[in-house]
Protein backbone atom coordinates (compact mmCIF):
# COMPACT_ATOMS: atom_id res chain seq x y z
CA UNK A 1 0.00 0.00 0.00
CA UNK A 2 1.31 3.43 -0.88
CA UNK A 3 1.63 5.72 2.16
CA UNK A 4 -0.23 9.02 2.29
CA UNK A 5 2.92 11.05 1.63
CA UNK A 6 3.95 8.87 -1.31
CA UNK A 7 0.40 8.98 -2.69
CA UNK A 8 0.36 12.78 -2.49
CA UNK A 9 3.74 12.92 -4.25
CA UNK A 10 2.45 10.60 -6.97
CA UNK A 11 -0.67 12.72 -7.49
CA UNK A 12 1.42 15.89 -7.67
CA UNK A 13 3.77 14.26 -10.17
CA UNK A 14 0.87 13.36 -12.46
CA UNK A 15 -0.38 16.95 -12.44
CA UNK A 16 3.11 18.27 -13.03
CA UNK A 17 3.52 16.08 -16.12
CA UNK A 18 0.60 17.88 -17.80
CA UNK A 19 2.54 21.16 -17.95
CA UNK A 20 4.75 22.22 -20.89
CA UNK A 21 8.16 20.53 -20.83
CA UNK A 22 10.09 23.82 -20.51
CA UNK A 23 8.04 24.78 -17.46
CA UNK A 24 8.47 21.32 -15.93
CA UNK A 25 12.21 21.61 -16.40
CA UNK A 26 12.35 25.00 -14.67
CA UNK A 27 10.12 23.92 -11.77
CA UNK A 28 12.23 20.84 -11.11
CA UNK A 29 15.44 22.86 -11.10
CA UNK A 30 14.09 24.95 -8.23
CA UNK A 31 13.56 21.92 -5.98
CA UNK A 32 16.14 20.72 -3.43
CA UNK A 33 17.70 17.33 -4.07
CA UNK A 34 15.61 15.26 -1.59
CA UNK A 35 12.40 16.41 -3.31
CA UNK A 36 13.84 15.56 -6.72
CA UNK A 37 14.71 12.06 -5.56
CA UNK A 38 11.18 11.56 -4.20
CA UNK A 39 9.61 12.64 -7.49
CA UNK A 40 12.04 10.43 -9.36
CA UNK A 41 10.89 7.42 -7.36
CA UNK A 42 7.13 7.93 -7.93
CA UNK A 43 6.96 9.00 -11.59
CA UNK A 44 8.61 7.33 -14.60
CA UNK A 45 8.01 10.41 -16.74
CA UNK A 46 9.67 12.76 -14.25
CA UNK A 47 12.41 10.23 -13.60
CA UNK A 48 13.36 10.41 -17.27
CA UNK A 49 13.62 14.21 -17.07
CA UNK A 50 15.61 14.16 -13.81
CA UNK A 51 17.98 11.45 -15.09
CA UNK A 52 18.83 13.27 -18.33
CA UNK A 53 22.44 14.43 -18.57
CA UNK A 54 21.60 18.06 -19.39
CA UNK A 55 19.18 18.35 -16.46
CA UNK A 56 21.67 16.74 -14.07
CA UNK A 57 24.45 19.14 -15.12
CA UNK A 58 22.22 22.20 -14.72
CA UNK A 59 20.89 20.96 -11.37
CA UNK A 60 24.38 20.31 -9.99
CA UNK A 61 25.58 23.70 -11.21
CA UNK A 62 22.78 25.46 -9.33
CA UNK A 63 23.23 23.34 -6.21
CA UNK A 64 26.78 24.66 -5.77
CA UNK A 65 25.28 27.87 -4.37
CA UNK A 66 23.06 26.01 -1.88
CA UNK A 67 23.94 25.86 1.78
CA UNK A 68 22.81 22.93 3.90
CA UNK A 69 22.68 22.57 7.66
CA UNK A 70 23.05 18.94 8.71
CA UNK A 71 22.22 17.58 12.15
CA UNK A 72 22.92 14.00 13.21
CA UNK A 73 20.53 12.94 15.95
CA UNK A 74 19.95 9.61 17.62
CA UNK A 75 18.22 7.82 20.43
CA UNK A 76 20.57 4.85 20.12
CA UNK A 77 23.31 3.80 17.65
CA UNK A 78 20.70 1.86 15.65
CA UNK A 79 18.04 4.57 15.91
CA UNK A 80 19.91 7.44 14.31
CA UNK A 81 19.50 9.63 11.28
CA UNK A 82 21.02 12.47 9.29
CA UNK A 83 18.68 15.43 8.90
CA UNK A 84 19.24 18.36 6.58
CA UNK A 85 17.79 21.81 5.93
CA UNK A 86 18.56 23.77 2.76
CA UNK A 87 18.47 27.56 2.62
CA UNK A 88 16.10 27.37 -0.37
CA UNK A 89 13.62 24.97 1.22
CA UNK A 90 11.18 25.49 4.06
CA UNK A 91 11.47 22.19 5.88
CA UNK A 92 13.77 19.54 7.25
CA UNK A 93 14.58 16.38 5.29
CA UNK A 94 15.43 12.97 6.67
CA UNK A 95 18.50 12.50 4.49
CA UNK A 96 19.61 8.99 5.32
CA UNK A 97 20.42 6.48 8.01
CA UNK A 98 23.98 5.22 7.87
CA UNK A 99 23.44 2.50 10.47
CA UNK A 100 22.84 -0.22 7.88
CA UNK A 101 26.25 0.39 6.33
CA UNK A 102 28.20 0.00 9.57
CA UNK A 103 29.30 -2.80 11.85
CA UNK A 104 26.80 -3.75 14.58
CA UNK A 105 27.03 -1.46 17.59
CA UNK A 106 28.93 1.30 15.76
CA UNK A 107 28.24 4.66 17.43
CA UNK A 108 28.96 7.79 15.37
CA UNK A 109 29.41 11.53 15.77
CA UNK A 110 29.14 13.88 12.75
CA UNK A 111 32.29 15.97 12.31
CA UNK A 112 32.01 17.66 8.91
CA UNK A 113 30.40 17.58 5.47
CA UNK A 114 31.27 18.81 2.00
CA UNK A 115 29.30 18.16 -1.17
CA UNK A 116 28.28 14.49 -1.19
CA UNK A 117 30.64 13.46 1.62
CA UNK A 118 30.05 13.25 5.35
CA UNK A 119 32.77 12.55 7.88
CA UNK A 120 31.94 10.73 11.11
CA UNK A 121 34.02 9.80 14.13
CA UNK A 122 33.40 6.46 15.80
CA UNK A 123 32.73 6.88 19.51
CA UNK A 124 33.70 3.33 20.42
CA UNK A 125 36.45 2.49 17.91
CA UNK A 126 38.31 5.75 17.37
CA UNK A 127 37.95 5.48 13.58
CA UNK A 128 37.11 8.08 10.96
CA UNK A 129 34.37 7.02 8.52
CA UNK A 130 33.55 8.84 5.28
CA UNK A 131 30.01 8.38 3.96
CA UNK A 132 29.19 9.08 0.29
CA UNK A 133 25.49 9.94 0.24
CA UNK A 134 24.55 9.43 -3.47
CA UNK A 135 26.51 6.16 -3.72
CA UNK A 136 25.50 5.04 -0.19
CA UNK A 137 28.97 3.76 0.57
CA UNK A 138 30.97 4.02 3.79
CA UNK A 139 34.77 3.99 3.92
CA UNK A 140 36.95 3.74 7.02
CA UNK A 141 39.98 6.00 6.77
CA UNK A 142 43.38 4.67 7.83
CA UNK A 143 44.61 6.03 11.14
CA UNK A 144 46.55 9.28 10.86
CA UNK A 145 50.30 9.35 11.55
CA UNK A 146 49.46 10.47 15.09
CA UNK A 147 47.19 7.47 15.66
CA UNK A 148 43.50 7.12 16.59
CA UNK A 149 41.74 9.62 18.82
CA UNK A 150 38.51 9.80 20.80
CA UNK A 151 35.52 11.77 19.59
CA UNK A 152 35.80 14.34 22.37
CA UNK A 153 39.32 15.26 21.24
CA UNK A 154 38.25 16.46 17.78
CA UNK A 155 37.98 20.22 17.43
CA UNK A 156 35.55 20.90 14.64
CA UNK A 157 36.97 24.39 14.09
CA UNK A 158 40.35 22.70 13.60
CA UNK A 159 39.29 20.48 10.73
CA UNK A 160 37.99 20.90 7.20
CA UNK A 161 36.49 18.45 4.69
CA UNK A 162 36.87 19.54 1.06
CA UNK A 163 35.20 17.56 -1.73
CA UNK A 164 36.08 17.81 -5.40
CA UNK A 165 36.98 18.71 -7.96
CA UNK A 166 33.41 18.84 -9.28
CA UNK A 167 32.29 15.63 -10.92
CA UNK A 168 34.80 13.47 -9.06
CA UNK A 169 34.43 11.17 -6.07
CA UNK A 170 37.48 12.58 -4.31
CA UNK A 171 37.89 14.55 -1.12
CA UNK A 172 40.55 15.94 1.20
CA UNK A 173 40.42 16.05 4.96
CA UNK A 174 42.59 18.57 6.80
CA UNK A 175 43.16 18.64 10.54
CA UNK A 176 45.35 20.89 12.69
CA UNK A 177 46.90 19.39 15.82
CA UNK A 178 49.32 20.47 18.53
CA UNK A 179 51.97 17.71 18.57
CA UNK A 180 54.89 17.92 20.98
CA UNK A 181 53.95 21.55 21.50
CA UNK A 182 54.26 22.28 17.75
CA UNK A 183 51.31 22.95 15.38
CA UNK A 184 51.16 20.37 12.60
CA UNK A 185 48.87 19.83 9.62
CA UNK A 186 47.52 16.35 8.92
CA UNK A 187 45.99 15.96 5.47
CA UNK A 188 44.20 12.90 4.07
CA UNK A 189 43.77 12.32 0.31
CA UNK A 190 41.00 9.93 -0.71
CA UNK A 191 42.52 9.37 -4.15
CA UNK A 192 45.65 7.74 -2.69
CA UNK A 193 44.08 6.70 0.63
CA UNK A 194 47.05 8.20 2.42
CA UNK A 195 48.04 10.93 4.87
CA UNK A 196 50.73 13.53 4.98
CA UNK A 197 51.92 15.25 8.16
CA UNK A 198 53.62 18.64 7.91
CA UNK A 199 54.93 20.89 10.65
CA UNK A 200 53.78 24.48 10.27
CA UNK A 201 56.23 27.34 9.74
CA UNK A 202 56.34 29.78 12.63
CA UNK A 203 56.73 32.83 10.41
CA UNK A 204 54.27 35.67 10.57
CA UNK A 205 52.85 36.00 7.03
CA UNK A 206 52.58 39.35 5.29
CA UNK A 207 49.08 38.38 4.14
CA UNK A 208 47.07 35.39 5.27
CA UNK A 209 45.33 33.14 2.74
CA UNK A 210 44.09 29.59 2.25
CA UNK A 211 42.15 27.34 4.60
CA UNK A 212 42.22 28.38 8.26
CA UNK A 213 42.34 25.62 10.87
CA UNK A 214 42.13 26.29 14.60
CA UNK A 215 44.79 24.85 16.91
CA UNK A 216 44.57 26.60 20.29
CA UNK A 217 42.43 29.45 21.61
CA UNK A 218 43.08 31.42 24.77
CA UNK A 219 41.26 34.28 26.44
CA UNK A 220 43.07 36.97 24.49
CA UNK A 221 44.89 35.22 21.63
CA UNK A 222 44.70 32.27 19.24
CA UNK A 223 46.87 29.93 17.20
CA UNK A 224 45.66 29.05 13.69
CA UNK A 225 47.16 27.31 10.68
CA UNK A 226 46.80 28.80 7.20
CA UNK A 227 47.00 25.93 4.67
CA UNK A 228 47.00 26.51 0.90
CA UNK A 229 45.79 24.24 -1.89
CA UNK A 230 49.33 23.54 -3.07
CA UNK A 231 52.19 21.71 -1.34
CA UNK A 232 53.46 24.77 0.54
CA UNK A 233 54.06 24.33 4.23
CA UNK A 234 51.23 25.67 6.39
CA UNK A 235 51.89 28.94 8.21
CA UNK A 236 51.18 29.66 11.86
CA UNK A 237 48.89 32.66 12.43
CA UNK A 238 48.63 34.21 15.90
CA UNK A 239 45.78 36.76 16.01
CA UNK A 240 45.09 38.55 19.29
CA UNK A 241 41.85 40.01 20.60
CA UNK A 242 41.83 43.76 20.99
CA UNK A 243 39.51 43.69 24.01
CA UNK A 244 40.72 42.77 27.48
CA UNK A 245 40.66 39.08 28.37
CA UNK A 246 37.52 37.81 30.12
CA UNK A 247 37.44 35.22 32.88
CA UNK A 248 34.01 33.89 31.95
CA UNK A 249 34.79 32.75 28.41
CA UNK A 250 33.69 29.44 26.82
CA UNK A 251 35.13 28.00 23.61
CA UNK A 252 32.72 26.14 21.30
CA UNK A 253 30.24 25.06 23.98
CA UNK A 254 28.80 26.72 27.07
CA UNK A 255 26.57 25.57 29.88
CA UNK A 256 25.58 26.95 33.25
CA UNK A 257 24.85 30.47 34.43
CA UNK A 258 28.40 31.74 34.97
CA UNK A 259 29.54 31.91 31.35
CA UNK A 260 28.78 35.31 29.81
CA UNK A 261 30.65 34.96 26.52
CA UNK A 262 30.90 32.13 23.98
CA UNK A 263 33.43 31.97 21.13
CA UNK A 264 32.79 29.73 18.11
CA UNK A 265 35.65 29.56 15.58
CA UNK A 266 35.84 28.49 11.94
CA UNK A 267 37.27 29.49 8.54
CA UNK A 268 39.33 32.34 9.97
CA UNK A 269 36.36 33.90 11.76
CA UNK A 270 34.96 33.85 15.27
CA UNK A 271 31.40 34.52 16.35
CA UNK A 272 31.21 36.12 19.79
CA UNK A 273 27.97 35.54 21.70
CA UNK A 274 27.32 37.50 24.87
CA UNK A 275 24.56 36.53 27.27
CA UNK A 276 23.07 37.60 30.58
CA UNK A 277 21.64 35.47 33.39
CA UNK A 278 17.89 35.20 33.90
CA UNK A 279 15.95 33.58 36.70
CA UNK A 280 15.62 29.89 35.83
CA UNK A 281 14.01 26.86 37.45
CA UNK A 282 13.63 27.47 41.17
CA UNK A 283 15.43 30.80 40.88
CA UNK A 284 18.74 29.07 40.13
CA UNK A 285 19.68 31.73 37.56
CA UNK A 286 21.43 29.16 35.38
CA UNK A 287 19.40 30.09 32.32
CA UNK A 288 20.75 32.75 30.00
CA UNK A 289 19.48 34.99 27.22
CA UNK A 290 21.60 36.19 24.29
CA UNK A 291 22.16 39.94 24.22
CA UNK A 292 24.87 40.39 21.58
CA UNK A 293 26.22 38.55 18.51
CA UNK A 294 29.20 39.75 16.53
CA UNK A 295 31.58 38.32 13.94
CA UNK A 296 35.32 38.98 13.99
CA UNK A 297 37.87 37.96 11.35
CA UNK A 298 41.63 37.58 11.08
CA UNK A 299 43.28 40.83 10.02
CA UNK A 300 45.14 41.09 6.71
CA UNK A 301 48.52 40.70 8.41
CA UNK A 302 47.24 37.89 10.68
CA UNK A 303 48.18 39.71 13.88
CA UNK A 304 44.75 40.44 15.34
CA UNK A 305 41.06 39.63 15.38
CA UNK A 306 39.11 42.52 13.89
CA UNK A 307 35.41 43.29 14.18
CA UNK A 308 33.54 42.48 10.97
CA UNK A 309 30.00 43.32 12.05
CA UNK A 310 27.51 43.07 14.91
CA UNK A 311 24.08 41.55 14.35
CA UNK A 312 21.07 43.88 14.63
CA UNK A 313 19.31 43.46 17.97
CA UNK A 314 16.10 42.53 16.20
CA UNK A 315 17.69 39.33 14.84
CA UNK A 316 18.90 38.13 18.26
CA UNK A 317 16.42 35.69 19.86
CA UNK A 318 15.43 36.41 23.46
CA UNK A 319 14.62 32.83 24.47
CA UNK A 320 16.28 31.40 27.58
CA UNK A 321 18.77 28.54 27.29
CA UNK A 322 21.01 26.47 29.55
CA UNK A 323 23.46 25.11 26.95
CA UNK A 324 24.67 26.39 23.60
CA UNK A 325 26.96 25.23 20.82
CA UNK A 326 27.46 26.43 17.28
CA UNK A 327 29.34 26.38 14.00
CA UNK A 328 30.51 29.03 11.53
CA UNK A 329 31.38 28.88 7.83
CA UNK A 330 32.60 31.40 5.27
CA UNK A 331 31.93 30.61 1.63
CA UNK A 332 31.48 32.80 -1.46
CA UNK A 333 31.73 36.00 0.56
CA UNK A 334 29.05 35.07 3.12
CA UNK A 335 29.69 34.24 6.78
CA UNK A 336 27.08 31.83 8.12
CA UNK A 337 26.51 31.37 11.85
CA UNK A 338 24.43 28.57 13.37
CA UNK A 339 23.77 28.44 17.11
CA UNK A 340 21.98 25.53 18.77
CA UNK A 341 20.45 26.13 22.20
CA UNK A 342 18.87 23.73 24.70
CA UNK A 343 16.53 24.54 27.59
CA UNK A 344 15.72 22.68 30.81
CA UNK A 345 13.15 20.48 29.07
CA UNK A 346 15.69 19.13 26.59
CA UNK A 347 14.20 21.07 23.67
CA UNK A 348 16.72 22.29 21.11
CA UNK A 349 16.27 25.48 19.13
CA UNK A 350 18.47 26.47 16.20
CA UNK A 351 19.32 30.02 15.12
CA UNK A 352 20.79 30.59 11.64
CA UNK A 353 22.20 34.01 10.76
CA UNK A 354 24.32 35.07 7.80
CA UNK A 355 26.34 38.17 6.98
CA UNK A 356 27.19 39.20 3.41
CA UNK A 357 30.74 40.59 3.48
CA UNK A 358 30.24 42.60 0.28
CA UNK A 359 26.71 43.93 0.78
CA UNK A 360 27.23 44.37 4.56
CA UNK A 361 23.80 42.89 5.22
CA UNK A 362 22.67 40.49 7.93
CA UNK A 363 20.00 37.89 7.19
CA UNK A 364 17.98 35.61 9.42
CA UNK A 365 17.16 32.19 7.94
CA UNK A 366 13.90 30.88 9.45
CA UNK A 367 14.07 27.26 10.60
CA UNK A 368 11.09 25.06 11.48
CA UNK A 369 11.01 22.80 14.53
CA UNK A 370 13.80 20.23 14.32
CA UNK A 371 12.09 17.73 16.68
CA UNK A 372 15.10 17.06 18.86
CA UNK A 373 13.24 16.26 22.10
CA UNK A 374 14.14 12.78 23.27
CA UNK A 375 17.16 12.59 20.95
CA UNK A 376 20.84 13.28 21.39
CA UNK A 377 22.46 15.83 19.12
CA UNK A 378 25.50 13.95 17.76
CA UNK A 379 27.04 16.66 15.64
CA UNK A 380 26.02 19.42 13.27
CA UNK A 381 27.74 21.11 10.34
CA UNK A 382 27.22 23.50 7.44
CA UNK A 383 27.96 22.27 3.92
CA UNK A 384 27.71 23.08 0.24
CA UNK A 385 25.00 21.65 -2.00
CA UNK A 386 24.44 17.97 -2.69
CA UNK A 387 24.72 16.65 -6.25
CA UNK A 388 22.41 14.60 -8.41
CA UNK A 389 23.86 11.36 -9.79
Amino acid sequence: MIGSRSAAAAAGAIGLCLLPSELIHEILLRLPLPELLRLKSVSKALSAVISADDFRRECNSRSLSDTWLFVYKKRSPRDSGLHGFSDRSGRWFKISSVAGLLAPGEDLFLLAASGDFFLFASNNRGDLIAFNLPLRTAKKLPHSPLGPRGTSSWRRSGLKLISGPAGSDRFRFLFAELHENRPVLLEYFSESDSWRCVEARDTQPSRTRGVFLSVVHGRNDSVLLAATDDDDEPVIVRPRFNAAAMDDLAIGFSTGGRIKRLHVFGDGYVVVVRSESVSGCGGSEKERVMTWIEVQGVSVDGRSWELVSSAPSGLIPKKAYVAMTGCIEERDGVVRVVLMMSNWEGLWEIVWLSFDLVMKVWKWVPLPECWMKGSNMAGMTLSSGLTLR
